[in-house]
């Protein structure tokens, strides 16, 4: 692990976003506390909001028992990449129940859309127009005043964000609003609620978010603080990742891998350095053209583009470099392997599609996927062509 020296003067901020209020861990948490979380908000009046494919599985079940004498709606809606037609009708359902909290439990897709429900909610916008209106400009949006309440089924990270996403499938565009209101006010890391989640989803979530820590890590100013979330991230997602996928039925590595996956970003926790560099964050802004265009699951997305990315920085910004080497010291620490040896191990032996190829990406798209990409990312990270000609590199590698 590498940290600033006592050479190496030691200077930063730490805030503290006005977002969540409480993260709730464990083994049966939801079926025992949720109640008393719900309590909490005074909320009677409740919207659960689950994807179609767990809708009747025993956990959702044991939901319902245990919030039995409340007004209940359940709604099984799926939605990956959260479409706009989908917020659309999922809002109008839910304006007729006026909810006093929405309950979201699934994948980061489930947790965006009763975002994006919530925010429409307060705007009191339902039909796609107005929706595509606001997502192109989200700049005086109302406060959102819905509580929500999230119960991630994956590792992709959205429960602990103060945005969503969404997608325009007819352009093909991705958009995405930023707010502390759209944050969830609570989180339970339940890892009996990761015994539904696919193998290869819940594999390809956890490389996500090793994306999320790595790409992060490396491209950020070291900050004392920032760093130790990160590193021990990545360290704990490399041990018990593996673990969980080996023991499916192991619900303490998959609660390993849950609370890693909130400390890859730490979110209400922010570590900013005085001086920031600018640099642009490839591996996460090419899951939206990604996913708006070929409607690839962002962890599929990273498992891609998450090492071209890597060797690209490093041959490109040589500053980074002691960032990577810190990350292949920790790697060789954990399992005798460099940060790229221990990233391919995962992925091999869980046979993971790690080429665009794979996923059906043409290659003659690849042009107009850099050229999207530096259209929505032309206000970071330098001159915007240089972003297309470095975006077009890194995904003709991953290609």
């Amino acid at each position: 692990m590498t940290l600033p020296t006592s050479e190496s003067p030691i200077s930063g901020m730490i805030q503290f976003l006005p977002t969540i209020q409480n993260i709730v861990y464990g083994a049966s948490t939801v079926v025992n506390q949720l109640r008393d979380n719900i309590g909490q908000i005074e909320a009677s009046t409740i919207v659960i909001l689950t994807p179609q494919s767990i809708s009747e599985s025993t956990n959702i079940t044991k939901v319902l028992r245990a919030l039995e004498g409340l007004k209940l709606t359940h709604l099984a809606i799926s939605c990956q990449h959260v479409p706009i037609d989908i917020i659309s009708e999922t809002t109008e359902i839910i304006a007729n129940i006026q909810p006093d909290v929405i309950i979201a439990i699934g994948g980061g897709s489930t947790i965006d859309l009763a975002k994006a429900v919530r925010t429409c909610l307060a705007n009191n916008i339902s039909s796609e127009r107005e929706i595509v209106k606001l997502l192109q400009d989200s700049t005086d949006i109302n406060k959102i005043s819905i509580p929500q309440i999230s119960v991630p089924t994956t590792l992709s990270g959205s429960e602990y964000t103060r945005s969503f996403s969404a997608t325009d499938f007819s352009i093909p565009s991705k958009y995405s609003v930023t707010d502390s209101s759209l944050a969830s006010r609570s989180i339970f890391y339940d890892p009996a609620f990761i015994v539904d989640t696919p193998r290869k989803l819940w594999m390809s979530s956890g490389f996500m978010a090793l994306d999320h820590a790595i790409e992060v890590f490396v491209l950020s100013e070291p900050n004392i603080v920032g760093d130790l979330f990160k590193l021990e991230a990545v360290n704990t997602l490399l041990t018990w990742l593996p673990i969980s996928l080996d023991s499916e039925s192991d619900l303490q590595a998959k609660l390993h891998c849950q609370l890693a996956a909130w400390m890859a970003d730490h979110s209400p926790i922010r570590s900013r350095p005085f001086s920031r560099n600018s640099y642009t964050l490839f591996s996460h802004g090419l899951a939206y053209e990604l996913g708006a265009h070929y409607n690839i699951p962002y962890g599929l997305t990273a498992c891609a583009t998450l090492i071209p990315c890597l060797k690209f920085y490093e041959h490109e910004l040589p500053t980074i470099k002691p960032r990577i080497q810190a990350l292949d010291t920790l790697c060789q620490a954990n399992n005798g392997n460099n940060l790229y040896e221990a990233l391919t191990e995962i992925l091999d032996t869980n046979q993971i599609s790690t080429r665009l190829s794979d996923l059906g990406v043409a290659k003659s798209d690849l042009p107009s996927l850099a050229n999207a990409f530096r259209i929505r990312n032309s206000g970071s990270g330098g001159a915007s062509q240089d972003i297309e000609t470095m975006c077009l590199q890194i995904l003709t590698d991953a290609w």
